[in-house]
């Protein structure tokens, strides 16, 4: 999986919030791969001292793992925009896909991502 793991960590992109519709067979197959991958990770890292933002590390490791998983794999993906229906919508919400559609949402994710990167370095 590491030439695959490489490929993902490599875009500027990545399906999240832990969604997926597939086959019966193919979603098993994922779920058994991940599970076996968070089980032995979870032994591994340490909860302690994690604010309530950090203790859900096993949730992002699996949100980038079924990156992993389905590039590994070479799956056909049909991406569908996910809406929040838990919050309601203000301002920032119309901004942001008002950006989306104009193709600037890329181009500031990209600019944030730069940003912290260069905080890490120094």
């Amino acid at each position: 999986y590491m030439p695959a793991f490489d490929t993902v960590m490599k875009r500027d992109w990545a399906s999240l919030c832990n969604a997926l519709v597939a086959r019966k067979d193919v979603f098993d197959q994922y779920a058994d791969w991940l599970f076996s991958v968070l089980f032995e990770l979870e032994g591994r890292i340490s909860f302690e001292h994690r604010d309530a933002q950090q203790i859900r590390v096993m949730g992002f490791l699996g949100e980038r793992l079924l990156n992993v998983w389905v590039e590994h794999h070479r799956l056909r993906v049909k991406y569908y925009r996910l809406h929040r229906t838990d919050v309601p919508k203000n301002l920032s919400y119309y901004i942001h896909i008002a950006a989306e559609k104009a193709g600037l949402y890329k181009l500031f994710h990209m600019g944030r991502y730069y940003i912290e990167k260069q905080a890490e370095q120094q």
